[in-house]
């Protein structure tokens, strides 16, 4: 395999992982709490548990966006050069 394509790929790979995982992570976050809280309370409604997810992402989205556009606009950068 061509070095520089090994270069491109292990950066892609990379770009995703910081991307991805702090979305994972607190989407997962938010849906154990609210289990927890489920079971503490006996509310057993499946909504309340797509919600917060939903709402959990749209937070992440909001707060990390531009973190997430700059790992992608540096990734496009070097593979495409200045």
């Amino acid at each position: 395999m061509d070095p520089a394509l090994h270069d491109i790929i292990a950066r892609m790979f990379r770009v995703l992982l910081l991307v991805v995982a702090p979305t994972v992570f607190f989407v997962a976050l938010a849906s154990t709490l609210v289990s927890a809280l489920q079971a503490a309370t006996t509310i057993q409604d499946s909504s309340l548990k797509f919600g917060v997810r939903l709402l959990a992402f749209a937070l992440v989205m909001y707060f990390l966006a531009p973190l997430f556009a700059s790992h992608v606009v540096a990734f496009a950068q070097h593979v495409y050069g200045p």
